[in-house]
């Protein structure tokens, strides 16, 4: 056909160009993969979130009780609490059906609400009260490339608001 009697291969410098276009592609494209990837996660553990505390805020409502969402800011994990028959809350997870783990490499950097202030460490929770009304919260979520994410609860509507930063409280 088209041969013209050469070898019809590819020579040292056509493949090196190749592996270096290749390599080009990998520097540039590789970490904002990584970095989508991450957001994700981050994204994905909000939108979690979110419907948990859309979730207990109807139910408190509906059930007409208080509920608490619990957060072990140390092993990275949050779960539900129900007041027994005389309104005590158990925040032992054992006593809790279902434990929420967030993701590898996402943590808890710090939860804030007026009545506790910034808690740094061990566990704390959010108030969901028969009323409607949920408790004040600020959930400071990171990643393990130091990347900060707030999580902002809105007392009168339970609503949240996702930022990626991290966002203090509003000063009066």
């Amino acid at each position: 056909m088209w041969s013209t009697g050469k070898n019809d291969g590819f020579t040292l410098v056509e493949l090196a160009v190749v592996v270096f276009i290749i390599g080009l592609m990998t520097v540039f494209v590789l970490p904002n993969y990584l970095s989508l990837m991450t957001g994700r996660d981050v994204k994905g553990t909000a939108r979690n979130l979110t419907g948990q505390i859309r979730l207990l805020r109807s139910r408190a409502v509906m059930e007409k009780r208080p509920l608490r969402l619990y957060f072990d800011l140390k092993n990275r994990r949050y779960w539900v609490a129900e007041p027994s028959e005389d309104l005590v809350f158990d925040e032992s997870e054992s006593a809790i059906p279902k434990t929420n783990d967030l993701p590898v490499g996402i943590r808890f950097k710090d939860i804030v609400t007026p009545r506790t202030g910034k808690i740094l460490e061990g566990k704390t929770f959010v108030w969901f009260w028969p009323s409607g009304l949920t408790e004040y919260a600020w959930i400071h979520l990171s990643d393990d490339d130091n990347h900060d994410y707030t999580l902002v609860v809105r007392p009168l509507t339970g609503n949240t608001s996702f930022l990626e930063e991290y966002a203090d409280l509003p000063t009066r």
